[in-house]
């Protein structure tokens, strides 16, 4: 018997201990259980809005208590789509209506 065993007191090494740790780690590679990955992917996705610039008309929002870029009422319906002009800041400058942008956006 080799001298790290008889310093230990201990007998050898149990063989039956470490053919089961053995078998337990290659079980996958033997067909036993397979385990199975799972990949689960996120896609974050944000718009762009692109308004023409010859449509924005700068002025004065009360409201907002600022100056502003404002967009005709027409085109504020297309962005945001019919009846959704809760929120929004109106003004009437000249024979146009008009809806303060930064309002538009925030109901958005």
């Amino acid at each position: 018997m080799p001298s790290q065993f008889r310093d230990r007191g201990a007998g050898p090494p149990e063989v039956g201990s470490t053919l089961s740790r053995f078998r337990r780690r290659t079980k996958p590679l033997r067909g036993g259980e397979v385990k199975r990955k799972r990949t689960e992917i996120t896609i974050e996705t944000e718009e762009v809005l692109v308004v023409r610039r010859s449509s924005i008309h700068r002025g004065w929002c009360r409201e907002c208590g600022t100056e502003v870029d404002m967009i005709p009422m027409s085109d504020a319906r297309n962005l945001a789509g019919e009846g959704r002009e809760e929120g929004w800041h109106h003004h009437r400058e000249r024979d146009k209506e008009l809806v303060c942008l930064k309002s538009l956006l925030k109901s958005l």
